[in-house]
């Protein structure tokens, strides 16, 4: 399994338990074969219980994605790749490394995998097979799904043989972590690729049965594996994603027929008590619904859950029923072309926001920009206090009706309503396009800027506002009265040559508090780069009469004492 490191501030993936011990398993000097490929790559040997084999590949992104052969580094930075990381960064040491052993990187026997490979025989690899499988039950599923066959004979017993095998160790235990559950999937995994392959092949038959399969099979699986990691449940949504692509294709009439009454047997299915699966059956339903009978039924079914939800008021997740039901049945009579019954049904119920936002956009495509006002202006007032999250929404409507009537004077308003509702620079520029030149530092000053700073996701919007308009004096008052390390990085290079001793105060003020208030060598070495970086924007002497200070303030913790001294060496 692998996990990502930002190479700049790795200590902050690993508990400070597992900094000491990476520290010792480097300072013992346990790091064997360090070394670097020709794609960027680091690769090195942890001497530990075993020899382990720690590999480091460079991302896009510039982090790390990390490999460890170690079974206790299955899903999180462990102790070999901390001491691999501290390796890395201590340039002397990984020359030390590379100086002390003569074995180099090419030796390695992973780089001649594919040689090895072609020159053993067909008998020594079965053997070793049978090994693993006998010893290794994940390995086995893995194998067998590699192996099974995905021709148009394949069906969905075989699938379901497959994916219970590899759950049944959860099972028998009754109840398993994600750690552990985590390595009994890949056989499922490797089973939805292949769906994957043989959708885009245009394969359908067979995708659909293992889709089917792995969504009846693993829905089950919650009740005895922690999902906590989500593992469990990606594999369901990756299932459920491949059918709704597979409800849109065209099938034949045995293969469409089959695939629909699926759906509809699913919907009430007990397995899916109490899940969203249901409503995602109801869209591959409406899809894949032809006239005639199955339309019917499915007009049948919406309708039933309709008249059930509406029986429940004031009840979230019926009303989150009831919405989804009428979306949808609206959605299958515009399919057959019955446009005046969706409008009705979309009418009866729009006091419901998803619904109200489907008849503002249905209006807006058919060119009924007046319509759109008067649904999103009703919205605001009938649904806005029990929904204010979604009126910046209905704002944005307004404002579109309003730039298509060309009305300067509303579009204004809707714009301010909108920025305190949802500060974005987006909304501002547009606003300011709106005002004469002359008035608007005026306006700036005297209305906006107080409007914003007295809520807190304007303060958020209220710098990026100084930059925009250079108030370079506000901006640095903005820093010294909502200070932190991010804000700071963000805006002090615009400080850096006229108020430096202003912004170095203000770092001292936070390191100084961070480390009052927080220990652990971790912590220690985040402050070091905090200083490291006070150099970059000029401050050198400030930066080591701070570490010197700090220094003599905590002289009663060793670890702070080490990891300062070594950033001023």
């Amino acid at each position: 399994m692998s996990f990502f490191i930002d190479p700049e501030e790795p200590e902050i993936y690993f508990p400070s338990v597992i900094m000491e011990r990476g520290a010792s398993y480097y300072s013992s000097g346990a790091i064997r074969n360090l070394a670097q490929s020709d794609n960027g790559t680091w690769i090195a040997e942890v001497e530990g219980t075993e020899t382990y084999l720690i590999t480091l590949k460079p991302t896009d992104s510039g982090w790390f994605n990390c490999r460890c052969t170690c079974p206790y580094a299955y899903d999180a930075p462990y102790k070999h790749i901390s001491a691999v990381m501290m390796a890395l960064e201590d340039e002397s040491g990984i020359r030390g490394v590379q100086e002390a052993e003569a074995k180099s990187y090419s030796s390695n026997p992973a780089d001649h995998f594919d040689e090895i490979l072609n020159r053993s025989g067909k008998d020594v690899l079965a053997e070793f097979i049978r090994i693993m499988a006998a010893n290794d039950p994940n390995f086995k599923n893995q194998f067998l799904s590699f192996m099974t066959p995905t021709e148009p004979g394949s069906g969905k017993p075989q699938f379901r043989k497959l994916i219970k095998s590899a759950l049944a160790p959860a099972r028998r235990k009754g109840i398993v972590f994600s750690n552990e559950a985590r390595r009994m999937l890949p056989p499922v995994y490797e089973l939805l690729e292949r769906a994957d392959e043989l959708n885009q092949s245009g394969s359908h038959e067979t995708a659909i049965a293992i889709s089917q399969t792995v969504v009846e099979e693993m829905v089950p699986a919650f009740q005895f594996i922690d999902d906590s990691s989500a593992d469990v449940g990606d594999a369901v949504r990756w299932a459920i994603n491949l059918l709704h692509d597979l409800a849109g294709q065209e099938f034949e009439n045995k293969e469409q027929k089959q695939f629909f009454n699926w759906c509809i047997k699913s919907i009430d299915d007990k397995r899916y008590e109490g899940w969203d699966f249901p409503g995602d059956f109801i869209v591959m339903g409406v899809n894949l619904a032809n006239a005639g009978k199955q339309a019917d039924k499915m007009e049948d079914l919406l309708d039933k859950r309709i008249e059930e939800s509406s029986k429940t008021k004031d009840d979230w997740s019926s009303n989150y029923r009831l919405e989804k039901s009428v979306l949808q049945k609206a959605r299958l009579l515009r399919k057959f072309s019955r446009e005046k019954e969706a409008d009705a049904l979309l009418n009866k119920f729009k006091m419901l926001t998803g619904v109200r936002e489907q008849m503002i956009q249905t209006a807006w495509d058919r060119g009924e920009p007046e319509t759109v006002k008067t649904l999103a202006e009703d919205a605001i007032k009938s649904l806005g206090k029990s929904a204010p999250g979604l009126i910046p929404g209905w704002q944005k409507w307004l404002i579109k009706v309003h730039q298509t009537n060309e009305s300067d004077g509303d579009v204004q308003k809707l714009l301010e309503a909108l920025l305190f509702n949802e500060p974005t620079m987006e909304t501002y520029t547009k606003l300011k396009e709106t005002w004469p030149e002359d008035r608007w530092a005026s306006y700036l000053r005297e209305n906006l800027i107080p409007n914003l700073s007295s809520n807190y996701r304007g303060l958020t919007l209220l710098a990026e506002i100084y930059v925009h308009e250079k108030m370079w004096d506000q901006l640095l008052e903005y820093l010294k009265k909502y200070p932190d390390f991010y804000t700071l990085k963000r805006y002090d290079r615009f400080f850096t040559e006229t108020a430096l001793d202003e912004i170095f105060d203000l770092y001292e003020t936070l390191i100084r508090n961070y480390l009052e208030q927080n220990t652990g060598r971790t912590r220690y070495r985040k402050m070091c780069k905090e200083l490291k970086y006070l150099y970059t924007l000029g401050a050198e002497e400030q930066a080591v009469k701070l570490s010197d200070s700090l220094c003599d303030l905590y002289s009663n913790r060793p670890a702070l004492l080490e990891e300062f001294e070594k950033w001023n060496r």
